[in-house]
């Protein structure tokens, strides 16, 4: 229905608009929209929003660097190729930003976005984000008081210590 609806090319252009309000729903649509199938998620891939997201990791609004990792978090839980546009997007780095300093509820959206990566993604895309310099901030979570955040960081780092042991000199 939403793939029918021609609703999303007009959505995307959106995500640049000058007003906040308007780029956080906007960015909250597109984001709903990516919790669906691989198919859903690749027609927002296919409009190009990745090329929005620059901005949007970087706003000056906690709330969208918040809603935009989550959108991403999605992303990265699709398929291989979808994993691989958001590296191709130069995005990690972004996101690894965010989970090296951002409030704590935008670190726990950029975990589960790396956490994705380690589920989804080929070991090849994983190594690239461990090249982007994920492993620190990562194991720097282990130390918050959330138990769900700190499950997800011991199963990541499980997995990455499993795809490369070379991860180990990184904590």
């Amino acid at each position: 229905m939403v793939i029918d609806s021609g609703i999303v090319p007009s959505l995307v252009p959106m995500l640049g608009h000058s007003d906040a309000k308007v780029q956080t729903a906007a960015l909250r649509a597109v984001g709903n929209i990516v919790t669906g199938s691989d198919e859903q998620t690749q027609l927002v891939l296919d409009c190009g929003v990745l090329q929005e997201m620059p901005q949007l990791l970087s706003h000056q609004k906690e709330k969208i660097n918040k809603e935009a990792v989550w959108f991403l978090s999605n992303i990265t839980a699709g398929n291989q190729n979808q994993v691989q546009a958001v590296l191709d997007a130069g995005l990690m780095p972004l996101i690894i930003n965010l989970l090296a300093k951002a409030d704590f509820p935008t670190q726990k959206e950029a975990a589960w976005a790396v956490s994705n990566v380690t589920i989804s993604g080929r070991p090849d895309q994983v190594e690239q984000m461990v090249n982007c310099g994920v492993i620190p901030p990562f194991c720097a979570l282990l130390d918050c008081k959330d138990p769900q955040i700190i499950q997800v960081c011991i199963s990541c780092c499980n997995a990455l210590f499993t795809f490369r042991p070379i991860c180990f000199t990184y904590c």
